[in-house]
């Protein structure tokens, strides 16, 4: 996962598993601004981590960790000794469970708005401009 620790401070995202690595033709990598953590299997599940730190209090208490005049920044060893509760087992199961119900749900909402797109596109003017240039 990654974690915005410079400017927008506190920003966390879960890096998809099937993202490309170094050695595929194309990868991602984090920019200045982010953090990569990477939770040790037996501590804490990353959608654990990630539901914690996108927690408005938690959120709140990073940002309270940020210093600069123009723009905001935590230093990694402000970040290191932030403390992260680990649950329990089946606290990590219940917690994978909703994070998946919601993934599902925005899944949902994506094919419904593609929908929505596609019967705007087959009426009119939409139909009609279609390949117009103006």
């Amino acid at each position: 996962m990654i974690l915005s620790v410079k400017g927008t401070i506190g920003t966390a995202a879960l890096v998809p598993s099937d993202v490309p690595m170094e050695d595929d033709s194309h990868f991602w990598t984090a920019g200045q601004s982010f953090m990569i953590l990477r939770p040790k299997k037996s501590k804490v599940s990353g959608v654990a981590l990630l539901e914690f730190l996108s927690s408005d209090a938690v959120k709140t208490s990073l940002r309270s960790l940020a210093v600069g005049a123009a723009i905001q920044t935590i230093a990694i060893k402000d970040l290191k000794e932030f403390q992260v509760p680990v649950p329990s087992d089946e606290e990590k199961a219940a917690i994978e469970a909703a994070f998946q119900k919601r993934q599902d749900k925005r899944a949902q909402v994506r094919l419904l708005l593609e929908d929505i797109d596609r019967e705007r596109d087959a009426s009119w003017p939409h139909d009609a401009l279609q390949g117009w240039q103006g």
